[in-house]
């Protein structure tokens, strides 16, 4: 049952969501619903200390009746098929255990079905979606900020007196962020008094509105793979105590799916693949969805990069006047890597550099002064 599954086609997964991934299936059968023994939660185990991670192919699961193919990679490893990555370069499966110290398992009844089975795969991408989708939140707000400062917009409509009626959270939270972040602001103090202009554009004035129901958005979905991470998706299940084996329908990744369907422009989830003669006639759709949430977040995270620049060099135009202490520093290092533009010059190069700040989360870390808030709820 293992080899046979394991038929999944593309590119490997990112060893960091591979890694993830056996760590969440770890989680899953240590709980003791899964009939496995402890030798061979030993070894997933030893290969995550070890850094011994399968090449797993990203394409292949539609996210019912658990995570078929991606689990069956990592499985065949276990028991010494296929190939693995470890800090000195990608192996085979055999090569790398006995580099590492580490022995294949022979596995025992039920354990191929307690590894196969499961969310494991879905939730490790949607997961890592949701991280990376909470420094591109935070990014977000550090580039709004210096564009505000930037237009010489104003930070009234960051009053904590308009998002305190409407009660979201996130946008309260999220306008208290972008006004601590302005706060201090020589540009913004230059126009306070007899500014002529009654309100900002919507992009300005409404940041609140916007991307704080984004936060909303993120928590919820924290709120939903928290609990499929902690959770057991395996099938059949052993209830020891009661000497029974219930079947269910624990690994059908719904749940995942909405998640990661909440944080993108398109949700997967409306589409069905049904697969085993219509046996399993719904399927979440959850794997899918939740690889192409990264792919979302790196668009939006070369918007974000770009703002930065172009907030960057509108805070330039307003000197002698500077921003706030944290946003200079935002300043700052774009400018260090991206010299003010003051010539046509070739921009690819400035854009892959603000595109890096804001995907290693650097220009969060350089508004450090103020605490943002993000999706631990």
């Amino acid at each position: 049952i293992v080899l046979s599954h394991a038929a999944g086609v593309g590119e490997p997964m990112p060893v960091a969501v591979v890694r993830l991934m056996m760590a969440l299936k770890l989680a899953s059968l240590a709980q003791g619903a899964s009939g496995v023994r402890a030798e061979t939660i030993d070894l997933l185990q030893g290969m995550l200390a070890n850094d011994v991670i399968p090449v797993v192919p990203a394409q292949g699961s539609v996210g019912a009746s658990g995570d078929l193919a991606p689990l069956s990679h990592m499985t065949a490893v276990m028991i010494g098929v296929g190939e693995c990555f470890t800090p000195h370069g990608r192996f085979p499966a055999k090569v790398a255990f006995v580099s590492h110290g580490l022995e294949p398992v022979t596995l025992g009844a039920k354990e191929g079905l307690a590894l196969l089975n499961g969310t494991q795969f879905s939730t490790a991408f949607a997961l890592a979606g949701l991280f990376e989708a909470e420094v591109l939140y935070q990014s977000a707000l550090v580039a709004g900020a210096l564009s505000t400062d930037a237009a010489k917009g104003s930070d009234a409509p960051f009053d904590p007196r308009i998002h305190l009626l409407r009660k979201h959270r996130g946008q309260i939270e999220t306008a208290d962020a972008l006004r601590n972040l302005m706060a201090g602001s020589a540009i913004r103090e230059s126009h306070r008094v007899d500014d002529e202009r009654v309100q900002d554009p919507y992009c300005l004035r409404c940041q609140p509105q916007v991307m704080g129901a984004a936060l909303d958005v993120l928590r919820k979905a924290a709120d939903t793979l928290e609990t499929e991470a902690n959770g057991v998706t395996d099938n059949p299940l052993i209830f020891a105590e009661d000497d029974t084996a219930l079947s269910g329908g624990n690994f059908h990744a719904e749940p995942v799916a909405f998640a990661a369907d909440m944080q993108k422009a398109y949700p997967a989830s409306v589409d069905s693949i049904p697969t085993s003669a219509n046996q399993e006639d719904h399927v979440s759709m959850a794997a899918h969805g939740a690889r192409r949430l990264l792919g979302m977040i790196e668009n939006a995270t070369a918007v974000i990069g770009i703002e930065l620049l172009a907030a960057a060099q509108g805070c330039d135009f307003q000197a002698p006047l500077a921003s706030s202490e944290a946003l200079e520093a935002v300043r700052r290092l774009v400018r260090a890597e991206v010299p003010y533009l003051d010539n046509d010059r070739h921009f690819h190069p400035d854009m892959e550099k603000a595109i890096a700040m804001v995907r290693s989360g650097a220009a969060v870390k350089a508004a450090g002064a103020v605490k943002l808030p993000g999706i631990a709820s």
